[in-house]
């Protein structure tokens, strides 16, 4: 918490010499020149303070479009969502930022609680006869190499069709574009990626 007009007027009072010639009367040159000095503290004050406030992207709010200037906001990802909001550029901004390339499951269930999702990745490999009856049947294809399962925790984002949907239309969409578009953009080329929503 910073420091008001009337701490600084008090700050400034104490510093004056002592005698008759610095007698203060209010509504006086002294007591304006005083006024001047602490309003002009106070307002450096608040100043400073408000700029620790827009040195964090999660709190800007005048300098957050030179944030995402710097960071290349909106990216393609976000782009392509029709008229994204500020929320979501901000929410792609922070996922840049705190990511650290780290390109392992933990990075990607970490990129996915900044966007508000609990996430699990599951890798897969090939089957064999040592496995037990109940693991999945999977090919050469599923090798870790290629694939990352995401399940995802999510109970928004899914659409069933209606009648006011067109014939081409699929039966149902769900998913969340953002969010798989920037762990698509952000996965290895040789890796495929499987969004699972529960």
């Amino acid at each position: 918490m910073g420091l008001s007009e009337k701490d600084y007027a008090h700050l400034v009072n104490a510093l004056l010499p002592r005698g008759l010639i610095w007698n203060r009367k209010k509504g006086g040159v002294l007591d304006s020149i005083l006024f001047s000095l602490s309003s002009e503290a106070a307002r450096v004050d608040a100043r400073a303070r408000a700029l620790i406030e827009e040195s964090d992207p999660r709190t800007s709010v005048e300098e957050l479009e030179r944030w995402f200037s710097d960071h290349g906001i909106p990216s393609e990802c976000v782009a392509a969502i029709a008229d994204p909001s500020l929320e979501q550029m901000r929410q792609e901004l922070i996922a840049k930022i705190t990511s650290n390339s780290g390109l392992t499951a933990k990075y990607f269930e970490e990129l996915a609680g900044v966007l508000g999702y609990s996430a699990k990745v599951t890798t897969y490999e090939e089957h064999h006869v040592e496995h037990d009856v109940e693991m999945p049947l999977s090919d050469e294809k599923w090798i870790p190499v290629f694939t990352l399962g995401i399940t995802i925790d999510s109970d928004s984002g899914f659409d069933e069709f209606t009648t006011e949907w067109d014939a081409e239309q699929p039966l149902a969409r769900w998913g969340n574009s953002l969010l798989e578009c920037l762990i698509r953009a952000l996965a290895p080329a040789h890796v495929e990626v499987i969004f699972i929503y529960q």
